[in-house]
Protein backbone atom coordinates (compact mmCIF):
# COMPACT_ATOMS: atom_id res chain seq x y z
CA UNK A 1 0.00 0.00 0.00
CA UNK A 2 2.77 2.30 1.18
CA UNK A 3 4.30 1.38 -2.40
CA UNK A 4 1.34 2.37 -4.42
CA UNK A 5 1.12 5.67 -2.38
CA UNK A 6 4.77 6.52 -3.06
CA UNK A 7 4.54 5.28 -6.63
CA UNK A 8 1.01 7.85 -6.69
CA UNK A 9 2.83 10.97 -5.17
CA UNK A 10 6.33 10.08 -7.88
CA UNK A 11 3.88 10.48 -10.81
CA UNK A 12 2.14 13.48 -9.33
CA UNK A 13 5.09 15.11 -8.78
CA UNK A 14 6.35 14.55 -11.99
CA UNK A 15 3.43 15.98 -13.61
CA UNK A 16 3.88 19.23 -12.11
CA UNK A 17 6.98 19.80 -13.18
CA UNK A 18 6.01 19.37 -16.12
CA UNK A 19 3.33 21.43 -16.14
CA UNK A 20 6.25 24.18 -14.41
CA UNK A 21 8.67 23.44 -17.54
CA UNK A 22 5.81 24.08 -20.14
CA UNK A 23 4.31 27.45 -18.44
CA UNK A 24 4.43 30.65 -20.25
CA UNK A 25 6.26 33.82 -18.55
CA UNK A 26 3.51 36.81 -18.49
CA UNK A 27 4.93 38.83 -21.26
CA UNK A 28 5.55 42.85 -21.37
CA UNK A 29 3.12 43.33 -23.48
CA UNK A 30 -0.56 42.07 -24.86
CA UNK A 31 -0.99 41.09 -28.67
CA UNK A 32 2.46 40.98 -29.21
CA UNK A 33 4.74 37.68 -30.57
CA UNK A 34 7.40 36.50 -29.15
CA UNK A 35 10.04 33.89 -30.00
CA UNK A 36 10.26 31.05 -27.56
CA UNK A 37 13.48 29.42 -26.67
CA UNK A 38 13.39 26.48 -24.11
CA UNK A 39 17.06 26.19 -23.05
CA UNK A 40 16.46 25.38 -20.05
CA UNK A 41 13.69 27.11 -18.58
CA UNK A 42 11.39 28.96 -21.11
CA UNK A 43 12.32 32.57 -22.06
CA UNK A 44 10.58 34.58 -24.74
CA UNK A 45 12.60 37.15 -27.44
CA UNK A 46 10.23 39.87 -28.29
CA UNK A 47 10.80 40.39 -32.08
CA UNK A 48 10.78 43.36 -34.11
CA UNK A 49 7.68 45.62 -34.37
CA UNK A 50 5.98 47.34 -36.77
CA UNK A 51 2.81 48.55 -38.78
CA UNK A 52 1.77 49.27 -42.48
CA UNK A 53 -1.22 49.62 -44.24
CA UNK A 54 -1.90 46.90 -46.66
CA UNK A 55 -0.94 49.83 -50.08
CA UNK A 56 -1.77 49.33 -53.67
CA UNK A 57 1.12 50.81 -56.02
CA UNK A 58 0.57 52.09 -59.27
CA UNK A 59 2.77 52.82 -62.28
CA UNK A 60 1.58 55.22 -64.88
CA UNK A 61 -2.26 55.52 -63.56
CA UNK A 62 -2.33 51.46 -63.65
CA UNK A 63 -1.05 51.59 -67.22
CA UNK A 64 2.86 50.17 -66.00
CA UNK A 65 1.48 47.77 -63.99
CA UNK A 66 0.78 47.77 -59.80
CA UNK A 67 1.85 45.96 -57.06
CA UNK A 68 0.15 44.97 -53.55
CA UNK A 69 1.79 44.31 -49.62
CA UNK A 70 3.33 45.73 -46.82
CA UNK A 71 6.21 47.59 -46.17
CA UNK A 72 9.03 47.55 -42.97
CA UNK A 73 11.73 50.47 -42.34
CA UNK A 74 15.08 49.33 -42.85
CA UNK A 75 16.41 46.74 -44.88
CA UNK A 76 17.49 44.56 -41.69
CA UNK A 77 15.41 43.32 -38.82
CA UNK A 78 17.98 44.07 -35.81
CA UNK A 79 16.49 40.57 -34.56
CA UNK A 80 18.43 37.78 -36.02
CA UNK A 81 17.93 34.00 -35.15
CA UNK A 82 21.01 31.37 -35.54
CA UNK A 83 19.40 28.91 -37.43
CA UNK A 84 15.42 28.53 -39.15
CA UNK A 85 14.68 25.15 -38.15
CA UNK A 86 12.54 24.36 -35.31
CA UNK A 87 11.16 27.65 -34.52
CA UNK A 88 8.45 28.26 -32.09
CA UNK A 89 6.60 31.43 -31.23
CA UNK A 90 4.14 33.05 -28.99
CA UNK A 91 1.22 35.31 -29.65
CA UNK A 92 0.22 36.77 -26.25
CA UNK A 93 -3.27 38.16 -26.56
CA UNK A 94 -3.73 39.16 -22.85
CA UNK A 95 -6.42 38.05 -20.20
CA UNK A 96 -9.26 36.69 -22.02
CA UNK A 97 -12.75 37.86 -21.50
CA UNK A 98 -14.84 35.19 -20.71
CA UNK A 99 -19.07 35.23 -21.36
CA UNK A 100 -20.91 34.87 -18.16
CA UNK A 101 -24.53 33.42 -17.50
CA UNK A 102 -25.93 37.24 -17.15
CA UNK A 103 -24.52 38.52 -20.37
CA UNK A 104 -25.88 35.22 -22.16
CA UNK A 105 -29.01 35.81 -20.54
CA UNK A 106 -29.02 39.82 -21.74
CA UNK A 107 -28.07 38.60 -25.13
CA UNK A 108 -30.91 36.18 -25.37
CA UNK A 109 -33.48 38.90 -24.19
CA UNK A 110 -32.66 40.76 -26.87
CA UNK A 111 -32.65 38.05 -29.72
CA UNK A 112 -29.10 37.44 -29.79
CA UNK A 113 -27.42 33.93 -30.11
CA UNK A 114 -24.56 34.11 -27.39
CA UNK A 115 -23.18 31.36 -29.66
CA UNK A 116 -23.15 32.61 -32.72
CA UNK A 117 -21.90 36.38 -31.40
CA UNK A 118 -18.58 34.56 -30.43
CA UNK A 119 -18.25 32.73 -33.23
CA UNK A 120 -18.37 35.77 -35.25
CA UNK A 121 -16.03 37.89 -32.93
CA UNK A 122 -13.72 34.76 -33.31
CA UNK A 123 -12.91 36.24 -36.87
CA UNK A 124 -10.64 38.96 -35.39
CA UNK A 125 -9.71 37.30 -32.32
CA UNK A 126 -8.20 33.81 -33.92
CA UNK A 127 -4.67 33.36 -34.59
CA UNK A 128 -5.17 30.69 -37.18
CA UNK A 129 -7.45 33.48 -39.21
CA UNK A 130 -5.66 36.66 -38.27
CA UNK A 131 -1.78 35.49 -38.35
CA UNK A 132 0.06 34.90 -41.48
CA UNK A 133 4.08 34.09 -41.85
CA UNK A 134 5.45 36.05 -44.97
CA UNK A 135 9.16 36.37 -46.27
CA UNK A 136 10.37 39.93 -46.80
CA UNK A 137 12.59 41.62 -50.02
CA UNK A 138 14.86 44.07 -48.61
CA UNK A 139 14.60 47.01 -51.45
CA UNK A 140 15.24 50.71 -51.38
CA UNK A 141 15.79 50.30 -47.66
CA UNK A 142 12.97 48.82 -46.96
CA UNK A 143 11.71 44.82 -46.38
CA UNK A 144 8.54 44.64 -48.54
CA UNK A 145 5.89 41.68 -48.47
CA UNK A 146 4.59 41.58 -51.70
CA UNK A 147 1.35 39.96 -52.31
CA UNK A 148 -0.14 40.98 -55.85
CA UNK A 149 2.02 41.86 -58.84
CA UNK A 150 0.72 42.87 -62.03
CA UNK A 151 3.10 44.31 -64.52
CA UNK A 152 2.99 45.49 -68.13
CA UNK A 153 2.24 43.23 -70.57
CA UNK A 154 1.57 40.38 -68.36
CA UNK A 155 5.39 40.31 -66.64
CA UNK A 156 5.15 40.50 -62.63
CA UNK A 157 7.48 40.18 -59.78
CA UNK A 158 7.80 37.29 -57.34
CA UNK A 159 5.29 37.57 -54.92
CA UNK A 160 6.50 36.78 -51.22
CA UNK A 161 6.18 33.17 -49.79
CA UNK A 162 3.51 32.28 -47.04
CA UNK A 163 4.94 29.68 -44.62
CA UNK A 164 2.45 27.41 -42.71
CA UNK A 165 2.03 27.67 -39.00
CA UNK A 166 0.82 25.44 -36.82
CA UNK A 167 -1.12 26.81 -33.94
CA UNK A 168 -2.07 25.41 -30.56
CA UNK A 169 -3.85 26.91 -27.75
CA UNK A 170 -1.92 26.25 -24.49
CA UNK A 171 -4.70 28.42 -22.44
CA UNK A 172 -6.30 32.09 -22.30
CA UNK A 173 -4.73 34.37 -24.16
CA UNK A 174 -1.27 32.08 -24.91
CA UNK A 175 -1.22 30.25 -28.40
CA UNK A 176 2.07 28.11 -29.41
CA UNK A 177 2.85 28.92 -33.24
CA UNK A 178 5.04 26.37 -34.64
CA UNK A 179 6.59 27.24 -38.19
CA UNK A 180 6.15 24.19 -39.95
CA UNK A 181 9.08 23.89 -42.09
CA UNK A 182 12.73 25.14 -41.53
CA UNK A 183 13.28 28.93 -43.26
CA UNK A 184 16.02 29.53 -45.09
CA UNK A 185 18.28 32.54 -44.54
CA UNK A 186 16.36 35.94 -45.31
CA UNK A 187 14.15 38.31 -43.86
CA UNK A 188 10.61 37.45 -42.15
CA UNK A 189 7.98 38.94 -40.42
CA UNK A 190 4.26 37.85 -38.98
CA UNK A 191 1.28 40.08 -40.10
CA UNK A 192 -1.66 40.00 -37.78
CA UNK A 193 -4.71 41.26 -39.44
CA UNK A 194 -6.53 43.19 -36.26
CA UNK A 195 -6.74 46.34 -38.13
CA UNK A 196 -6.07 49.31 -36.19
CA UNK A 197 -7.66 53.19 -36.48
CA UNK A 198 -5.91 54.07 -38.97
CA UNK A 199 -6.60 51.03 -41.13
CA UNK A 200 -2.69 49.55 -40.65
CA UNK A 201 -1.87 46.05 -39.44
CA UNK A 202 1.03 44.86 -37.03
CA UNK A 203 3.99 43.19 -38.15
CA UNK A 204 6.32 41.62 -36.37
CA UNK A 205 9.86 41.12 -37.67
CA UNK A 206 12.81 38.50 -37.62
CA UNK A 207 15.72 37.24 -39.73
CA UNK A 208 17.81 33.86 -40.07
CA UNK A 209 20.98 34.27 -40.55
Amino acid sequence: MKKILLTGCCLALSSIVLLAQDTYPVPEYANEIYLVKKDPGITLLRLEKGSSKQEMKMKMMGMGGMDQGYELEGDRSPVRLQGGSNLVFLLYTGSAGTSTAQSDSMMKANGMDPKTISEAMSMFTDPTKTTSLYDARPEKGKRRILLQSMGLLGKSKKTATKYTVSIKKIQDGYYEMMVDKTLPRGEYSFVLMSMSMDQSFSLFAFAVE
